[in-house]
């Protein structure tokens, strides 16, 4: 089957007027036209999308005072001069401007030959809720929402500053969704504006609805799961990537916010180390540490160990992993892997699942069949401690797609111990080191500060006292270094 090439978009470039409103959405049902006697004898259409516009607002601020407009007056000039109680746009270059303001929340307004686009939207949103997936004791406790003005309103309350820049993309041929690019002017490489603007205009997809679509765009290599930029729901976590010299990135109907270029450091962090005593925040970056080489690799070792290198082990542990396998009939790699599926499944499905049922599943999965398996002989006690282990310290990091990338990792690292031994283990965390240092998200290396020629600073990867904390993220290559005197 040959696939046919994605035809170029057709623009309505005819011009705007109401019969043409009309013929564009003839098939929807939401649209709506109201005819107007003017005093004076004159005629005017008014045209919008139910849902989109506000009533009373076009009641009071638009109809009314249309009809109770002097009768000498020309209604033309009369509209131009401020004569409606709201604001007027431009008339539309072309019938597609017109219809696109109609799906933003205007009517248009057709007097004569003449047509004016008067934005009357509704405010019916989501109201401001704290973090859900990013939760801080200390703290702010908003959180972004679907509508794109409402999550910039968020920056500038913390930002006063006239040197923060955001220039609107459209994006999506059907959805027409606008897409926000924000920066510190002065602060942010130039060049790492200029290649995220590049990266999100050449995004010629029908529609723009979900966010892995944009993640791809904003990122180089699209070949592996680890997380390539940084998404957040905190606006204060947003404007620090800000302040060090990141781009952010809304997309309207998203309730996140884009941070890029991402790196590992990032995803070793939470919102409270910036608001625990710094000594606190060197203890808990250790232990996220640990728990990363638990979770990677304490599955993966127990396999080699259990299955090629027994001899490797103290005797008394030997001893006891030996007793806990007798009569056990699947080997040590089977039963690793297997219960790594399995921890998968229960986990995919208590998130599918509503929150009470996704409980109930955790709970019959994890002590029920887990106990039975264990009593029937199917699995060694020591395999379920093992990977209840890895499960445990896997939830320790902060990012999630962080954590979903270290899993599949952690399943391959147990195939391969499993085939090869410590061969195996040793093989792919080679392969893991290769691969990471060859993401290089929009020119900043992935392991920065960790990749070489990279300016580094203590504060790359924790936290330092406040006030030796003075340079921002020099991976970023910012413009200006310094955040404090």
């Amino acid at each position: 089957m040959k696939i046919p090439f994605h035809p170029p978009y057709r623009r309505l470039d005819q011009k705007a007027t109401g019969a043409g409103l009309e013929q564009v959405f003839a098939k929807a049902a939401d649209f709506l036209k109201l005819d107007l006697a003017l005093p004076g004898g004159k005629q005017a259409k008014v045209y919008w999308l139910l849902g989109m516009v506000r009533t009373e607002r076009l009641n009071d601020y638009v109809v009314r005072p249309l009809v109770t407009m002097d009768p000498k007056t020309d209604p033309v000039k009369w509209i131009d001069s401020g004569g409606v109680w709201t604001l007027v746009l431009p008339p539309p270059k072309d019938l597609e401007e017109a219809c696109v303001a109609l799906c933003d929340g205007c009517a248009a307004l057709e007097v004569g030959k003449t047509m004016f686009l008067i934005p009357v939207p509704t405010e019916d949103k989501r109201s401001i809720q704290p973090p859900e997936d990013e939760p801080d004791q200390k703290g702010a406790k908003d959180s972004f929402v679907e509508a794109i003005r409402n999550n910039t309103s968020l920056v500038r309350r913390r930002m006063h500053s006239w040197r923060l820049c955001i220039r609107t993309v459209t994006v999506g041929r059907e959805s027409r969704t606008k897409v926000d690019v924000v920066w510190m002017e002065g602060i942010t490489n130039p060049e790492l504006v200029k290649r995220t603007l590049a990266r999100v205009r050449s995004m010629d997809v029908d529609a723009l609805l979900n966010t892995q679509p944009l993640t791809d765009a904003l990122t180089d290599n699209r070949r592996t799961p680890f997380p390539l930029c940084q998404m957040t729901q905190r606006p204060d976590r947003f404007c620090l990537g800000l302040m060090e010299g990141r781009v952010g990135v809304f997309c309207d109907g998203i309730a996140q916010g884009w941070l890029v270029p991402g790196n590992a450091a990032p995803c070793f962090r939470t919102p409270q180390d910036r608001s625990n005593q710094w000594m606190v925040v060197w203890g808990l970056m250790v232990v996220r540490f640990l728990c990363v080489g638990i979770s990677l690799l304490l599955p993966a070792g127990y396999i080699a160990v259990a299955s090629f290198h027994f001899g490797m082990m103290p005797a008394a542990m030997a001893e006891t992993i030996a007793a806990a396998r007798q009569n056990v009939p699947i080997p040590p790699p089977l039963e690793v892997v297997g219960l790594l599926l399995a921890f998968e499944v229960l986990q995919e499905a208590g998130v599918k699942l509503p929150q009470l049922n996704g409980q109930s599943v955790g709970i019959i999965g994890s002590v029920v069949v887990g106990q039975a398996a264990v009593q029937a002989k199917l699995l060694s006690p020591v395999v379920v401690v093992v990977v209840a282990a890895a499960g445990i310290a896997s939830y320790t990091l902060p990012d999630q797609d962080m954590a979903n990338a270290l899993r599949a990792v952690r399943l391959m690292l147990a195939v391969l111990a499993g085939a090869f031994g410590m061969v195996g283990i040793v093989l792919g965390i080679g392969w893991l080191c290769c691969h990471l240092s060859e993401l290089v998200p929009l020119g900043v290396p992935w392991l920065a500060p960790f990749a070489p020629d990279v300016p580094k600073t203590p504060r790359d990867m924790t936290r330092t006292p406040s006030a030796l904390a003075k340079f921002r993220d020099l991976s970023l290559r910012p413009l200006d270094w310094r955040n404090q005197k």
